[in-house]
């Protein structure tokens, strides 16, 4: 049972990592996926626009570095936003407790400038405000550069994440800016949780029944086992009537003890036979014996002195008597 416990231990090991992994490699490729979607649909003339307008006519959009934070970001009513927005909501809606949004590159290392985010319609709005300026020790920025994943979950001001950027190109296939797409890490820590759940499960169920199978067989191994020495015992003393345990019920599987009783049921009607034989051989012998006794006896008799003399006697008397039959015929 130790091996059998360590044999599912092992296999519940080597599932529960391919099953985390299949489950992570699917959430990371749905995200992956509403980023491509996201990142395709966008209409990038528009998009450059709609900086270049607000960056023109606003006053809000890249205010000073000292402003108070209330002052970075604002909601603009260009129509180029609202469209903006609208496609990044559509296409997260696809995923659930999925943030999309895009951004430009920010004027000092590090930084970016939010454009959209597809939280806008929330209620109360929330993520990336239009120009926001945002700096931060994750790899948002390197999204300007090249795709990049986070796949190690991390906390920002906005949450608990797992995120994957991507350069967003011109017709003329020069970065104008960046997509990001962000998907809540709890969401995975459920799908997590929910594989261990039915793992503990069906490793707790498949241990039980795999006991039972076991303890059935050796219950059934060793109750024929017992048979088979019961019946060699009473061989031994003589009787050959019990039926051998393969012949008590029909088998699917031929095993080890199968074989052991065609061997003994071989031996035993050979046993048989033999006995069969030596006692007919016996019978035969104790005939022979008897009648070589009784010879035997009926010579010592004949040779004795008490017979010889009896028999002398009887041989006179018989002589006597053949006389006076003789002499009564004569007169």
């Amino acid at each position: 049972m130790a091996i059998l416990t360590f044999l599912l231990l092992g296999t519940y090991s080597w599932f529960y990592q391919y099953a985390m992994e299949r489950a992570f490699n699917e959430v990371t490729g749905d995200i992956e996926a509403a980023l491509n979607g996201a990142r395709n649909g966008i209409d990038v003339d528009g998009f450059q626009q709609l900086f270049a307008e607000e960056l023109a006519n606003d006053s809000r959009c890249l205010p000073e570095k000292d402003a108070p934070s209330e002052e970075n970001g604002y909601y603009p009513e260009n129509p180029l936003y609202l469209e903006h927005v609208t496609w990044l909501s559509t296409v997260a809606s696809l995923q659930p407790r999925t943030g999309i949004y895009t951004y430009i590159k920010g004027e000092k290392e590090g930084e970016i400038i939010a454009v959209g985010s597809s939280w806008y319609f929330d209620e109360p709005r929330a993520g990336f405000k239009f120009c926001q300026r945002y700096v931060s020790d994750t790899k948002i920025y390197d999204g300007l550069f090249k795709k990049t994943n986070s796949w190690e979950p991390y906390r920002d001001e906005f949450g608990y994440w797992v995120s994957t950027y991507a350069p967003i190109y011109d017709e003329d296939g020069e970065i104008v800016g960046a997509i990001g797409v962000d998907i809540e890490a709890n969401y995975v820590e459920e799908i997590r949780h929910k594989i261990i759940n039915r793992m503990i499960t069906t490793f707790t169920g498949g241990y039980f029944l795999a006991f039972l199978g076991i303890w059935w067989a050796s219950n059934m191994i060793t109750k024929r086992l017992l048979r088979l020495t019961e019946i060699v015992i009473k061989t031994g003393e003589g009787e050959y009537q019990d039926r051998l345990p393969s012949m008590t019920y029909k088998v699917l599987f031929r095993d080890e003890i199968d074989k052991l009783s065609e061997v003994y049921l071989t031996m035993m009607t050979k046993i048989q036979q033999r006995e069969k034989v030596l006692r007919q051989k016996a019978h035969q012998f104790e005939i022979v014996s008897n009648q070589a006794k009784r010879e035997e006896k009926v010579e010592k008799i004949v040779e004795s002195g008490f017979f010889q003399e009896l028999q002398a006697k009887v041989d006179t008397m018989r002589e006597e008597f053949n006389d006076e039959k003789d002499g009564g015929n004569n007169g």
